[in-house]
């Protein structure tokens, strides 16, 4: 489920059940809950189970009276009107406080004390392949959780809030262009390792600003490139920062897909320059196959634009260079029915 969906499933059953959200680091799991509660007005209280102790949850009050104990919970957590109770990294909390946040989670209280009614309760987790720290949830914790899988499944929506949010300009236009394989990076990192992901961009992006000036002297020359790379590479991981360094590189001889895409541009010849070609292809390629809905049917939006735009290109390529177009036509990553409007378009243009 991606990022607009699964919003619109906690207005429907977060007040009613428990949410968890699943999904490797630097996603916008976090991110995501954090806007909801903005976009709602409600307030928000976050419980990092990784850092927490059960007594964090609640402590027993002795009433001298009685000589009972009650729970009594935070008065930051507790409070009068309904809000959103946001457990982030279940499954790196101890047994104990897995344990402790059983009624949370199953009834919405701590003790005696429930949340109002209204309140969402949601959770969120690593997979265990993604967090060394990360255990598995007991199976009675999980039988009484919704759980949902949290995927990128394009770049429009990271590019609305990135814009928003003032990523640095030539970040933004390297996603924009190269698409959702640059975003995500080619596999999750390990302990120890950089992963490229949407978090690790804006950790990038504010490294670009931080070295201020010194980050835009040479603007446009193959050594300011080079040093961007350089810059962005303590963020995302070496393949990543590497194809940023090639892109700039590009973009400083005025060469852009997305430019070529939308006919501001010409395709370059490819007797003349086509190792440039070629690696236009391959950025066309990466963005077909990590792009496009399997289904024809489930086409949309900016997603529908992108592809007759890349018919088009496909038309002009099997035109001048027959033998590119057919190459990246046998990626089995992309949809077969992008291949078959192909063949369409190219039928009746030929008819």
């Amino acid at each position: 489920m991606d990022h607009d969906g699964l919003k619109d499933l906690i207005v429907g059953m977060g007040t009613v059940q428990t949410i968890m959200i699943w999904g490797p680091p630097g996603v916008g799991k976090s991110q995501l809950i954090e806007q909801f509660a903005v976009d709602l007005g409600m307030h928000m209280s976050l419980l990092l189970g990784s850092q927490m102790s059960p007594e964090d949850l609640a402590v027993p009050l002795i009433d001298p009276a009685s000589y009972t104990t009650k729970l009594c919970p935070p008065a930051t957590l507790m409070r009068q009107e309904p809000g959103v109770v946001f457990i982030d990294e279940l499954n790196g909390a101890e047994p104990d406080v897995m344990r402790a946040f059983f009624p949370v989670i199953n009834e919405r209280r701590i003790g005696e004390h429930h949340f109002p009614p209204g309140t969402v309760v949601v959770c969120a987790g690593n997979p265990t392949s993604h967090n060394s720290v990360a255990r598995p949830i007991p199976a009675p914790l999980m039988n009484r959780m919704y759980h949902v899988q949290l995927k990128i499944t394009s770049t429009r929506g990271w590019l609305d809030w990135a814009a928003g949010a003032g990523i640095h300009p030539l970040i933004h236009e390297f996603i924009a262009e190269t698409g959702l394989k640059s975003l995500l990076g080619s596999r999750p990192g390990d302990d120890d390792q950089i992963a490229t992901t949407p978090r690790s961009w804006e950790i990038a992006s504010r490294a670009v600003y931080g070295w201020g000036s010194a980050a835009m002297k040479n603007e446009g020359t193959r050594e300011h490139a080079h040093l961007l790379q350089r810059i962005i590479s303590g963020a995302v991981a070496q393949k990543e920062a590497e194809e940023f360094g090639a892109w700039l590189s590009r973009r400083s001889q005025g060469i852009s897909l997305t430019a070529i895409l939308r006919g501001a541009e010409k395709l370059p010849d490819p007797n003349t320059d086509r190792a440039l070609v070629a690696h236009l292809i391959a950025l066309l390629r990466a963005r077909l196959g990590s792009e496009l809905p399997r289904l024809e049917s489930d086409l949309r939006g900016e997603a529908r634009t992108f592809v007759d735009q890349a018919t088009y290109l496909m038309q002009q390529l099997s035109g001048i260079a027959p033998e590119m177009a057919a190459s990246l036509l046998s990626d089995q990553k992309i949809p077969a029915w992008f291949f078959d409007r192909v063949m369409t378009r190219m039928s009746a243009v030929a008819n």
